[in-house]
């Protein structure tokens, strides 16, 4: 309820870029937070210009070397579980989002959910975070699985549902064109998170038992 509550915000916009749109803020923590991807470690992890150090230089951009694809793997791997777990502490609650949904229950369940849900849920992701890290792999499937729903979901369902809505009731849909990254947010978080932290949360206290076979934990686990 509470990630479909903060989708819902982002669809009424607000203080989100074209590359980091209100849901993602709220979740994921400010762009320019200490683990996300304008922020001082990804800075370091790609040579780019530290934003909180003015003296730092400039520098052009340059084809990567073999040491460079090795830090953008260690920044795509290891720096996106912090990013999930700890990045979201540091984001706000979009005002200017929430402020234009006509309906205050609406705003009073994103404000109770914002408040009551949502530090469990990062309590949550940091329990899973060992498995997250040890089985990237397999979240590559999850997070690819849900990429592929919610481009169906967005391209081919959600056109069909308004063309339905339209020719039964006369009501014209809006132009979603301009929404379509808050519409794959809504509709890849809330099923990706409920996919995964399922698996994620009981394979990573097998791992904290300590059971043997790196395999052997996630077949008792999806078993």
């Amino acid at each position: 309820t509470m990630l479909n509550m903060v989708c819902i915000t982002g669809l009424y916009g607000g203080t989100g870029t074209d590359d980091d749109d209100p849901a993602a803020q709220m979740l994921l923590g400010p762009p320019d937070g200490l683990f996300n991807h304008r922020g001082a470690i990804m800075c370091w992890v790609f040579r780019e210009q530290d934003p909180h150090n003015a003296t730092t230089q400039p520098h052009k951009p340059q084809t990567p070397a073999p040491r460079s694809l090795m830090k953008f793997w260690v920044g795509v791997v290891v720096l996106l579980i912090p990013r999930l777990v700890f990045g979201g502490l540091c984001g706000h609650l979009d005002t200017e989002a929430l402020g234009r949904m006509p309906s205050a229950t609406q705003r009073l369940l994103v404000r109770a959910s914002w408040t009551l849900i949502k530090p469990v849920f990062h309590l949550l992701l940091l329990v899973a975070a060992p498995a997250l890290v040890a089985y990237f792999w397999l979240l590559a499937v999850y997070a690819i699985g849900g990429i592929i729903l919610s481009l169906i979901s967005t391209d081919v369902v959600l056109p069909v549902a308004f063309d339905v809505h339209k020719r039964l009731f006369g009501w014209s849909p809006p132009d979603m064109r301009r929404a379509k990254s808050q519409l794959g947010m809504y509709f890849f978080v809330p099923t990706f998170f409920a996919l995964v932290l399922p698996v994620f949360i009981p394979l990573s206290l097998r791992l904290f038992v300590g059971e043997k076979g790196y395999l052997t934990a996630l077949w008792h686990t999806w078993d």
